[in-house]
């Protein structure tokens, strides 16, 4: 394949998509910001100028009356990201590593006892499959980065072991613990952003396509992108035409089944394959009808 160069944490041959998608307070989602990036290009500087050209251009397509909060997952954490962005003043929320360093050569590890678990509430969260209202234990401390004055934010809900363990930096204002729940409540909101991505990958198949030329693999991406944001937007809502995909991806319709991605993208398929095949029919009638009228 065209473009490809070594990424993530395994070194393997692959290409990066960074993407930014926008969600509002009503958990509408919209598409902000997609680039399929290869460091092999002539076009390409660094990782840290594409990262703010997604926010730059994030901004613009995702207008809105409210300011924009960036929630990054810690492929994000980065020094030279970090300079890139904080030029930017905007909000964020990032998740980092935990051997992150700060100014001053401390590494989160050595950071004071200040931000252990002080304060506790209990929201509603996934664990092993189901919703249920689980306790989150969180604490905060000031700390610095190139200069930059942020919070870090450490969350910890014991009921999904090591996976429950965040530790949030953000230049969000976070002066009581108020305000530092409001930190982990805009992090939990990215989980929606991981639904999504299963939608594409797992039930739309991003990663399974074999083509060769950058620019293919990109109009791929464009497309499957368009196409899991409208079936992620029919899924949120409530509608006749959810009810018929969810009919035609052969829902039960018994109380313990879930109404999921899969239901619809399945009735999607026979929606279209219905549409292609009828108007291949309406095509070879048409024939038909032309070649009577000229021989018969």
């Amino acid at each position: 394949m065209e473009g490809l160069h070594f990424v993530g944490p395994e070194k393997v041959p692959g290409c990066e998509l960074i993407t930014c998608l926008g969600l509002d307070k009503e958990g509408n989602i919209s598409l902000g910001y997609a680039h399929l990036v290869s460091h092999r290009e002539k076009c390409f500087k660094s990782m840290p100028d594409e990262v703010r050209r997604g926010i730059e251009e994030a901004a613009i397509n995702l207008k809105s009356n409210s300011n924009l909060i960036y929630v990054c997952d810690r492929g994000f954490d980065d020094r030279k990201v970090f300079e890139k962005v904080t030029e930017l003043d905007e909000s964020f929320v990032i998740r980092v590593y935990k051997d992150r360093k700060f100014d001053g050569g401390r590494k989160l590890k050595e950071l004071p006892d200040s931000i252990a678990s002080l304060e506790q509430y209990t929201a509603k969260m996934k664990v092993r499959g189901s919703y249920c209202n689980v306790p989150i234990y969180f604490g905060y401390t000031h700390v610095s980065i190139g200069g930059a004055k942020l919070t870090l934010v450490v969350s910890h809900v014991p009921a999904l072991k090591n996976s429950g363990k965040w530790l949030l930096l953000t230049n969000l204002p976070v002066n009581s613990p108020e305000e530092a729940k409001r930190v982990v409540g805009i992090y939990r909101k990215r989980w929606t952003v991981e639904e999504f991505f299963r939608l594409l990958k797992a039930g739309l198949g991003l990663e399974e396509f074999q083509v060769e030329k950058l620019s293919h693999i990109r109009k791929i991406i464009a497309i499957l992108l368009g196409l899991a944001i409208f079936l992620y937007r029919v899924k949120m809502g409530e509608s006749p035409f959810k009810e018929l995909l969810l009919d035609l991806g052969d829902r039960l319709g018994i109380k313990s089944e879930r109404n999921g991605p899969y239901l619809l993208i399945r009735g999607f398929i026979r929606l279209l394959n219905y549409e292609v095949t009828r108007e291949e029919l309406l095509k070879a009638e048409g024939m038909k009808i032309v070649w009577r009228k000229s021989y018969g």
